[in-house]
């Protein structure tokens, strides 16, 4: 598998990663508080097109992947990998900033947990992959 497919196919477990995520986010109310932003969970369907939920990356970021996953997929494009790598990078920081994803990684809860976790770690070869083709800074 060459590095552009392992790419997309890290880029599509996390967009699937992200709508489970998305839907219970949804269902629950759990709203964004990052960055010194605290939402309310009825604001939660609302803001999840662009500033994002509790647990997941807003809607638009998640299409921009699904958009630069596609043209990857089809043929290996360097400005492609490298937005799936910024894409990656600002995820990372967003999970690791968000209070919801601190308290789930530190407080087991079967949903919520399993979720962020995975979303914070396909970010890792989202961003290797992306922005450093050759195997190093």
């Amino acid at each position: 598998m060459t590095r552009h497919c392992t790419l997309a196919f890290a880029a599509g477990l996390h967009l699937a990663t992200a709508t489970v995520a998305l839907r219970y986010a949804v269902e629950r109310d759990l709203a964004m508080d990052a960055f010194g932003v605290r939402r309310r969970g009825r604001d939660v369907p609302r803001d999840a097109w662009f500033l994002g939920t509790g647990i997941t990356p807003p809607l638009l970021m998640m299409a921009v992947q699904a958009a630069a996953s596609t043209v990857v997929v089809r043929r290996p494009s360097v400005p492609a990998a490298r937005t799936l790598g910024v894409i990656g990078s600002v995820m990372a920081t967003g999970y690791v900033a968000e209070r919801q994803t601190r308290i789930a990684l530190t407080r087991w809860d079967s949903r919520v947990t399993p979720l962020t976790a995975a979303g914070l770690a396909l970010t890792v070869p989202l961003i290797a992959l992306g922005l450093f083709p050759r195997g190093g800074p």
